[in-house]
């Protein structure tokens, strides 16, 4: 179990070392396997580019994936009806109306139209950070302002019913993130003679860390690019160097080894060639304007 994280600012060629780092394992050895691990936006085009280059993907041991189609290859769930995100507002009005008769003022604001879509918005981002009911509740304990504690015990009680009625009745895919880790723990043999490639993230959710963490510990391999130089000091660098100190803390946490590894800013990677009329016709000259 190793990782290793590839530090390089935009077009410092991050991308271009990964696959040339897989061509160079696949040729030492044709029984390992590569998942290449990218962004919903960018799934498209990497598979193009490993199309392009190794002629295909699957077949020859090379995977492009996302965080939910990986949890879609590895999570078999039981036979649920499949809710979609206008039925996920009906029972968000359902469980309001039953909930009215509560004397928090807050309930009344509920049944106002469109609300039931703010609400299943921000069920949606607590579940992707991890945050539980029970985690609202004891928040609004130690709140004293009484507005703002009626409002996320509200919260908290449509949270925690809406839960407890996807889970028994519904196949809810935004459940799916929080269980990959597990799956990736109760199907680790998949990995075992694995490397991974993460590419082109700049940040995680809490629950992506939980799956780095279980694949850190399954796979043979980890490469992990950092979108930015090892030592800068932007604004921007300053998230991405959160991400990198986080995903290091994971791995010094299972101890496992750490490699560190850094592409060469590219002089040219914000020039452009642009046409020059001249008295022989016309020529190229590379700007020296930054592209924006």
């Amino acid at each position: 179990m190793n990782l290793t994280l590839i530090y390089g600012s935009k077009r410092s060629k991050k991308t271009t070392f990964c696959l040339e780092k897989i061509e160079e394992l696949k040729n030492s050895d044709n029984s390992l396997k590569f998942i290449i691990l990218v962004p919903e936006q960018y799934s498209y085009s990497r598979e193009k580019l490993i199309c392009d280059r190794f002629g295909g993907t699957g077949l020859n041991g090379i995977e492009v994936m996302t965080f939910s189609k990986l949890a879609i290859t590895l999570i078999t769930t039981k036979q649920k009806n499949h809710i979609t995100p206008c039925g996920k507002q009906m029972l968000i009005q359902n469980i309001i109306k039953k909930a009215k008769d509560e004397k928090n003022p807050f309930f009344s604001s509920m049944s106002k139209p469109g609300f039931s879509k703010s609400m299943l918005e921000v069920i949606t981002e607590l579940k992707r950070h991890m945050i539980t009911p029970n985690h609202l509740l004891e928040i609004t304990k130690n709140i004293k302002e009484g507005n703002l504690s009626d409002k996320l015990f509200a919260i908290s009680t449509v949270y925690k019913q809406y839960s407890e009625e996807i889970d028994e009745n519904f196949y809810d895919n935004e459940n799916d993130l929080k269980k990959l880790s597990d799956a990736i723990y109760e199907n680790g043999e998949i990995f075992k003679n694995t490397y991974i490639f993460i590419d082109e993230f700049s940040d995680f959710l809490p629950c992506h860390y939980n799956v780095i963490e279980a694949l850190l510990r399954k796979c043979l391999h980890m490469y992990v690019t950092i979108p930015c130089q090892k030592n800068d000091v932007t604004d921007f660098s300053n998230i991405v160097q959160d991400t990198k100190n986080r995903i290091k803390s994971i791995a010094n946490k299972n101890e496992i080894n750490i490699f560190e590894i850094e592409c060469p800013k590219n002089p040219d990677a914000f020039s452009y060639t642009i046409p020059v009329l001249t008295s022989g016709g016309t020529s190229l000259e590379r700007s020296k304007t930054p592209l924006l």
